[in-house]
């Protein structure tokens, strides 16, 4: 740290402001506030669609809402974009294994990774998708 950081910190401390470290650890707790909040929610649409996980990524493998693991949105990425060389039209890929199913659905901007017991339609990963882009943009 600079003597111009210290200058700047003593400054905002006599003036009544708070402290650059008070304000950095303020933004850490919003953050974590914001963080805590977003996983609330994202188990909130597990329980609404019954699903057991989702990981909700880019195509490129960045991970937005993680229900799940990261590497289930790597292998999920990389799974739906064979699929997409191959089947160009395909949005929706649901592959039954032996403890339910994984379903992996595109919304053209987001890729959509879930685990469940049981059959998951197009139709409930269309909705869920509608419903993540309105809560998480007010679409």
């Amino acid at each position: 740290m600079t003597i111009f950081w210290h200058i700047r910190n003593l400054a905002r401390k006599l003036s009544g402001q708070e402290t650059l470290e008070e304000e950095r650890f303020r933004r850490l707790l919003v953050v974590k506030k914001e963080f805590s909040t977003a996983r609330d929610e994202l188990h909130r649409l597990l329980n609404d669609f019954t699903l057991d996980s989702i990981v909700i990524s880019k195509p490129e493998g960045v991970v937005i809402g993680n229900g799940g693991s990261r590497i289930e949105s790597i292998k999920g990425s990389a799974l739906f974009e064979f699929i997409k060389s191959e089947l160009p039209d395909a949005d929706y890929v649901m592959v039954r294994v032996e403890n339910g199913t994984r379903v992996i659905y595109s919304d053209g901007e987001y890729i959509y990774i879930a685990k469940a017991k049981g059959y998951v339609s197009p139709l409930e990963m269309k909705l869920l998708s509608k419903k993540f882009r309105r809560e998480e943009y007010g679409e």
